[in-house]
């Protein structure tokens, strides 16, 4: 069964239930790992790229240390704070946090929905 998804855009998502289970190329149906300080779920996670959509208001940590992260702001807006600075991010933005910086904090202006996507070696 195909179903067609229009979210207010001109083009439609079309996907079949079937195909978001577990499979060999890494595609899941996302499984929330945590629901605080936000929402964390894991959308994707295969040997070249990880993929976690992060949905929610309070402030929380983003990136990890040994691992570069790529964020992508999909709504909303808020600050990253890395050594006491902050840098505005809002819907569209994408940044790298290089492995050797570790975690930011994040804090959302409101609800905030990201995108925060691992590269492992």
């Amino acid at each position: 069964m195909r179903r067609q998804v229009n979210r207010g855009h001109s083009k439609s998502i079309r996907y079949s239930p079937a195909s978001i289970s577990e499979s060999a190329t890494g595609l899941e149906t996302p499984f929330v790992e945590s629901e605080t300080p936000v929402l964390r779920e894991r959308l994707f996670h295969c040997e070249h790229f990880w993929l976690w959509r992060l949905h929610g208001r309070a402030p929380f940590i983003a990136g990890s240390t040994n691992v570069p992260r790529v964020m992508v702001c999909v709504e909303g807006a808020g600050q990253i704070e890395y050594d006491g600075i902050g840098h505005t991010v809002g819907k569209g933005d994408v940044w790298l946090i290089p492995a050797e910086v570790g975690t930011c904090a994040f804090r959302p202006r409101d609800a905030v929905t990201l995108f925060e996507i691992a590269l492992p070696e």
